[in-house]
């Protein structure tokens, strides 16, 4: 029931609502307002709403006139579509001569030895060194590679001759201080 009651309460305010709109509404016989004068002096003739009257009002009149950004701005000005810079133009940097030791580069160099003479032996002919390789310890020969960047050159009296494969350049470990 109350669902009703709340309907007709709505029903009841909204024609209430337009009863009062009717009644304060302008009259159509009242007559239409019109602009204020043009300054240029041009007129227009408008009548009431009823047609009634016929009474010559100025109303102003905008002309119409194409816009030219170069006429605007000046004759060095971009057109409407052409692109803009917004940002001023940097100037073009200045070459800078740089000493002849900082424009070339150091030669790569290989890493020191990482390993450990722990001795050397010969057998039939064939001479071996035993190594400490991190915590490995190796037996090389002549021709072998370690750790696959190392190459065993030669080996002659005191000095193992190494290849460090990665940059092609030679090494050289001092057998003599073996314990």
């Amino acid at each position: 029931m109350k669902r009703t009651q709340l309907r007709g309460g709505l029903l009841t305010l909204g024609l209430l609502a337009t009863l009062l709109l009717t009644y304060f509404a302008p009259s159509p016989h009242d007559e239409v307002v019109a602009p204020a004068a043009a300054p240029n002096g041009t007129t227009l003739a408008t009548s009431s709403a009823r047609g009634s009257d016929a009474s010559p009002r100025t109303v102003e009149v905008l002309s119409l006139r194409s816009r030219n950004v170069e006429d605007e701005l000046g004759s060095g000005a971009p057109g409407v579509f052409k692109s803009a810079q917004w940002e001023p133009q940097a100037a073009a940097p200045t070459p800078v001569e740089l000493p002849a030791a900082a424009q070339e580069a150091p030669a790569p160099q290989a890493p020191p030895l990482p390993f450990k003479v722990l001795g050397q032996y010969s057998q039939g002919g064939q001479a071996g060194v035993f190594l400490q390789y991190n915590d490995q310890n190796l037996v090389v020969h002549v021709g072998d590679t370690i750790a696959q960047q190392y190459k065993v050159e030669s080996l002659s009296g005191t000095s193992l001759t190494l290849r460090y494969l990665p940059l092609d350049l030679q090494q050289t470990l001092d057998m003599s201080s073996t314990n």
